[in-house]
């Protein structure tokens, strides 16, 4: 194969054109592990067969990270199922720069490179791979993979998530004691989205009421200035059951302040996938005190993937509704 056409094969593989390079040319395609939210992408090699002492067999995977840096992992398998360690070899010039089964970061908007060959002089048919996987241990990451084989009877795409990035949507952090959501550093990180129907500044941020820290005063979620209604949402990544949620003031030593900005009539909702299902009511809600935490539980089987208080009353402020800290619990 020319190198102008092993260039048409990379734009193919990396920005999904829809094109025919030879007539023997074919697919393999992958399929997530577990479903949208895993961190885990297989894949299959094509043309294993023609692997012999006579002719070589040319194997090349590239991963692109689209949106940060991701820390990542490809595994490659025999057809036995035993995992390939083999070093990568250079190919034009291009050194490998993946091993197999060790952890790799792809910086953002970058490209990394296994190319392996074998058959012919190399004589290691029995090291050929027959699929593979790729793990993203970096929640939020979008990757972009490819990669081709090349041989005297004939050569293939590998078309990994059909040619179409896919991101890492797994969580496994997890807040303080049984919350269901995690210590929240931002509105989008570690997983999941925290929303909200108005934010103050960025130090009342919609995620700060979820970063299981009630600060000093002044943080935590604020509504805009003179707005004394508005909600407060968190998204999952995958659907969870939630049967109660706590609710907990600033910490604020000013007792007056704390109570007047603390909710007071409120529902708390699920989204269907249509409309906000109310799964809990509460009104006049007000002997609260300054850095307190209330639990209000409710009956629920359902899982759902978004949550949100809906506030329409606060305890008398002019200024703000606050939550200084919110957790989402299983029961």
């Amino acid at each position: 194969m020319s190198k102008l056409v092993r260039c048409l094969l990379s734009f193919v593989i990396l920005f999904g054109t829809v094109g025919i390079l030879s007539k023997d040319q074919s697919f393999a395609v992958a399929s997530l592990d577990g479903g949208e939210n895993s961190n885990t992408i297989y894949f299959t090699i094509p043309l294993n067969s023609f692997c012999s002492k006579s002719q070589v067999m040319e194997l090349s995977l590239n991963v692109t990270s689209l949106t940060n840096n991701a820390e990542l992992s490809i595994h490659l398998f025999k057809k036995n199922g035993d995992e390939i360690n083999t070093q990568g070899t250079s190919y034009d010039g291009i050194e490998s720069e993946i091993i197999p089964g060790a952890s790799t970061t792809v910086k953002k908007d970058t490209t990394v490179v296994y190319h392996l060959a074998y058959g012919g002089m190399y004589e290691n048919c029995s090291e050929r791979v027959y699929y593979g996987k790729i793990v993203s241990n970096t929640t939020g990451s979008s990757i972009l993979a490819g990669g081709w084989v090349d041989g005297a009877k004939g050569n293939a795409t590998i078309l990994i998530n059909n040619g179409e990035p896919w991101t890492n949507k797994s969580c496994n952090s997890s807040g303080e004691g049984n919350d269901l959501v995690p210590t929240m550093t931002s509105n989008f990180a570690p997983c999941g989205q925290v929303s909200a129907s108005t934010e103050f500044s960025p130090l009342n941020a919609a995620w700060t009421a979820f970063n299981d820290t009630i600060e000093s005063s002044g943080r935590g979620w604020h509504t805009e200035k003179n707005i004394t209604s508005g909600w407060l949402e968190y998204a999952f990544h995958s659907p969870q059951v939630v049967r109660a949620y706590t609710l907990q003031t600033q910490n604020s030593p000013n007792n007056t302040v704390s109570v007047a900005r603390a909710p007071k009539t409120w529902t708390f909702e699920a989204w269907n996938g249509q409309e906000w299902i109310v799964l809990d009511s509460q009104s006049n809600i007000t002997n609260w005190v300054y850095s307190e935490s209330k639990k209000f539980s409710f009956t629920n089987e359902k899982a759902y993937s978004k949550y949100r208080i809906n506030i329409t009353a606060n305890n008398g402020s002019v200024e703000h509704i606050v939550i200084g800290e919110m957790q989402l619990l299983p029961n």
